[in-house]
């Protein structure tokens, strides 16, 4: 598909609206990591999910290397992901089980609004990196304003690229895990 030919492009094939909606993204973030609250919302990825149901400790660095009040944080699991799970043969039962005995917070599956769809189509025209059903995923991300939990490395760098907070748990086991640096906002 010519981007160039579409109407969501215009002359120099960037979507404006979608870059006026990553720089009001980063503006955002600035701010959420300045602000004191450390009671924060997450989407879970189903990477992030299966890791964790096959190791019950993979996310249990989180709590020592960020600042977040975990316990009075929420995970929350887009439909798209439960599907995904549902496939594999895991309910969101034993997946909520798995990260409230790793992390503390309670876990919800939240539904795909419009809004939502509109963004990840969005999305999948703007980043060749990102395909389906990851889209999704991040589009839930941005529109529910959540840090998205992933360890998929195209997906991480497709929620980079729009300026939204990731973190990649993979990451947080490493020395140069710094996140600020991690999510996209080095000063």
């Amino acid at each position: 598909m010519n981007k160039k030919n579409t109407p969501f492009f215009d002359k120099k094939g960037l979507y404006v609206t979608f870059i006026r909606g990553i720089y009001e993204n980063y503006i955002r973030n600035k701010m959420y990591l300045q602000s004191k609250v450390q009671k924060k919302d997450f989407i879970i990825d189903t990477c992030v999910g299966r890791r964790l149901l096959g190791n019950p400790n993979y996310l249990s660095p989180l709590k020592f290397r960020t600042e977040f009040n975990w316990d009075e944080s929420r995970i929350l699991v887009p439909e798209q992901v439960v599907h995904e799970l549902e496939k594999q043969g895991v309910s969101l039962s034993e997946l909520a089980s798995a990260v409230r005995k790793s992390l503390g917070p309670k876990m919800y599956k939240i539904h795909s609004s419009q809004d939502e769809t509109s963004i990840s189509e969005i999305l999948l025209g703007g980043l060749s990196t990102l395909h389906a059903p990851d889209h999704f995923v991040l589009a839930s991300a941005i529109y529910n304003r959540a840090i998205l939990l992933t360890c998929d490395k195209n997906l991480a760098y497709a929620a980079k690229k729009c300026e939204h907070l990731v973190i990649n748990p993979d990451m947080v086991h490493t020395n140069e895990f710094n996140i600020e640096q991690n999510w996209g906002l080095t000063a």
